[in-house]
């Protein structure tokens, strides 16, 4: 029981030691031999070496990639770390999205319709109802509000993670996690939609979604 919160501590001491001023410190001195080749590489090391840090003392992958981009983004060359990495996001996009539909279960939807139905209105709607809500609290403006909405409606990669750390632990059932992924697909389909329908709120409104947007 106490091992994974040792590790834990160990993997934060150490992040804190060499993240808060040696990698950083690193990058800058790649990135100003003005090599675009080598500050990627540079990059890319520094969140695999981080992930697989975290891999080994048994915490998440996600984790130690998640502490990986907080590091990086603590180096003043970090906005050249992002445009870098664009690439290397389009090319991971493509294969997140081929990953859903080889994970995702259609003989699910035959099988337990109605848990499939409950997980899409609760991911869906629910998310949109929690983030229009919390924009209007915070006075955003009514379009910008329903871009904030329709933003959050779509379903996350992390979820993904979490839901399938879940089924190996034992936590979740494999019907809800076909479930979740069903739904995944679902607000991947209906993103289009709820775009047009945050588009025609903004114009009742006087405005349009790129200068609610523009205006945040």
């Amino acid at each position: 029981m106490l091992q994974p919160i040792l590790n834990a501590a160990i993997f934060g001491v150490v992040m804190v030691a060499l993240g808060w001023k040696l990698i950083p410190q690193a990058l800058a001195w790649v990135e100003r031999e003005h090599t675009q080749e080598l500050f990627v590489l540079a990059i890319m090391s520094t969140a695999l070496g981080i992930a697989s840090f975290a891999h080994v003392l048994g915490l998440s992958v996600a984790l130690g990639a998640f502490v990986a981009g907080l590091v990086v983004g603590r180096s003043q060359a970090s906005q050249q770390a992002a445009d870098g990495a664009l690439p290397l996001r389009d090319a991971f996009g493509v294969l997140f999205f081929v990953s859903v539909g080889m994970l995702a279960n259609p003989n699910a939807l035959r099988m337990y319709p109605w848990l499939i139905a409950l997980v899409i209105v609760v991911v869906v709607l629910g998310k949109m109802v929690v983030g229009g809500v919390v924009a209007r609290a915070l006075r955003c403006s009514v379009p910008m509000s329903a871009l904030l909405a329709v933003l959050l409606a779509q379903t996350g990669e992390f979820s993904f993670i979490l839901a399938q750390q879940a089924v190996h632990l034992g936590l979740l059932p494999t019907a809800l996690y076909d479930a979740v992924l069903l739904s995944a697909v679902a607000s991947i389909a209906l993103n289009p939609l709820l775009m047009r329908w945050a588009e025609w709120m903004a114009s009742r409104s006087g405005g349009g979604v790129t200068s609610a947007a523009a205006g945040a």
